[in-house]
């Protein structure tokens, strides 16, 4: 039985439901009319099927001819875009050829599937005939330094969108791009142009058109290639958080012109990866995104009553998985909300659950105890920043948070349920140095104890010197000074 649920999961998942939903509902319906009636599938009926069948496919393939014909547009926040598949169209197409069998209007319903069609494709046409006009007209006043480019959908805007004040206050001029309508309808509102090109022709109409010196890339995907291919353009990594996730050692990171890191660990963690970088190609910039957002403690000694927990997610494959969203996590919480005079709050990585069934089960069951305690749960679009500026205290896994919390100078707790051993773990991630490392749930009071006094304040020190190159000067000064180098090259 759970084979078919997940079997009727997956085709609720996919656009194609509707044709399924066609069938079925045809089949149920010819079953209704022989038993009630004795009917018989006729001329009429058979052509309503297989003309709802044809508007279903054109459905699907309506996406990828106005892809064809507008591979690029401007993002108007103002303007919602119709949906090309657009679920209430698709179904009432779908129940046409059922309703015909048994009324015995299958010509009629045939006719109504052909004008709800019609005017939904007028209507899409419409629509991005001039987002299209109006997009070829504002690109050449477009004119930037540098596009910034994160690939995805609306899951991944949290890579873009802690970026967005760093750019925004920017001595230079940007522009995002992206290859997905939904990422562009998810962000917070910006002042910036935000350009959609869904292929490799709306990538070279965009870099013709606007002219930038070089691409900004927050993220790594494969995607990125669609601009990497530019020989006369600038390309620079600045990631989306600075951590000792395996995902930060790749070798892809040696087609960057320019990798903006945050500081000496990072450069380090590279070099014992075996990657090789060129003369110059590494910059140390900090984070600017913390330096904006976060408050800085000069002495974080202080009583610890608000403790923010944090998770990572499960990662896109095995070895980049940090989360602690698992049931060793879940007893920390029990144990975490069992100490007296303590307020909890919770801000769940944004892709918890979506690689993974059991994280997923994890998730949901987290949730549910925040729930039933009162906890705070902050949604994907709070800020994690403001998150961290709310708590006296942090509890972590392997991740950027940690490395972002370290700015604050405030106590650090990171899980690690593995069978590593602490001295081992924090011998292979060079963060876990700054914080008590829990491997035992009901060791959880024990290690909010060890995470602060005199010696872990200082090591904190240390490998926030390290991850963030604090004594370098202002991170928004070193990130233009940066770009400003790289537009005379």
């Amino acid at each position: 039985m759970g084979h078919v649920m997940a079997l009727v999961g997956f085709i609720a998942s996919r656009r194609q439901f509707p044709l399924v939903l066609c069938i079925a509902l045809v089949l149920i319906a010819f079953g209704l009319d022989l038993v009630l009636f004795g009917g018989v599938l006729t001329v009429a009926d058979t052509l309503g099927l297989i003309a709802a069948l044809t508007l279903q496919m054109l459905i699907l393939y309506l996406s990828a001819i106005i892809t064809k014909i507008y591979p690029l547009v401007l993002h108007r926040e103002a303007t919602a875009s119709p949906e090309v598949h657009n679920w209430t169209v698709s179904l009432i197409i779908a129940g046409c050829p059922a309703v015909g069998i048994l009324t015995g209007l299958s010509l009629w319903m045939t006719l109504l599937a052909l004008v709800v069609f019609v005017v939904h494709a007028a209507r899409v046409g419409r629509h991005y005939s001039g987002l299209g006009t109006w997009t070829h007209a504002q690109l050449p006043g477009l004119r930037s330094d540098f596009f910034v480019f994160t690939g995805g959908g609306q899951n991944n805007t949290y890579q873009l969108t802690q970026w967005l004040p760093v750019l925004e206050q920017s001595a230079h001029r940007f522009c995002i791009i992206c290859d997905n309508p939904a990422f562009a309808a998810a962000l917070p509102k910006t002042d910036l142009p935000v350009l959609i090109s869904r292929n490799l022709i709306g990538n070279e109409m965009a870099v013709i058109g606007a002219a930038p010196k070089g691409v900004l890339y927050t993220g790594n995907p494969r995607t990125n290639t669609g601009f990497l291919r530019f020989a006369q353009l600038q390309h620079v990594f600045i990631n989306h958080g600075e951590s000792d996730k395996v995902v930060n050692q790749s070798k892809l990171l040696q087609a960057y012109d320019r990798l903006f890191l945050a500081g000496p660990m990072a450069q380090q963690r590279l070099t014992d990866a075996g990657i090789a970088l060129r003369e110059g190609q590494a910059v140390h910039i900090g984070r600017p995104p913390v330096e904006l957002d976060l408050t800085r403690l000069t002495d974080p000694a202080g009583p610890v009553r608000r403790v923010l927990y944090a998770p990572t997610w499960e990662g896109l494959v095995k070895e980049a998985d940090y989360t602690s969203v698992r049931a060793e996590g879940f007893a920390m919480l029990e144990a975490l909300l069992a100490v007296p005079d303590l307020e909890v709050t919770v801000k769940l990585h944004p892709l918890t659950g979506s690689k993974s069934q059991a994280q997923a089960v994890w998730r949901k069951r987290m949730l549910a105890l925040c729930q039933q305690r009162g906890v705070t749960v902050h949604g994907p679009d709070y800020p994690i920043h403001t998150a961290m500026n709310d708590s006296d205290l942090l509890i972590c896994d392997i991740s950027s948070v940690l490395n972002d919390y370290l700015y604050t100078g405030k106590p650090i707790v990171l899980c690690h349920f593995g069978e590593m051993p602490v001295d081992q773990v924090r011998d292979e991630f060079a963060s876990a140095q700054a914080a008590a490392i829990l491997t035992d749930p009901a060791q959880t009071a024990q290690a909010l104890s060890d995470s602060t006094g005199p010696q872990m304040t200082a090591a904190r020190a240390a490998v926030a010197e390290a991850s963030l190159s604090l004594s370098r000067g202002g991170m928004m000064d070193r990130f233009d000074a940066a770009l400003a180098q790289l537009k005379q090259d």
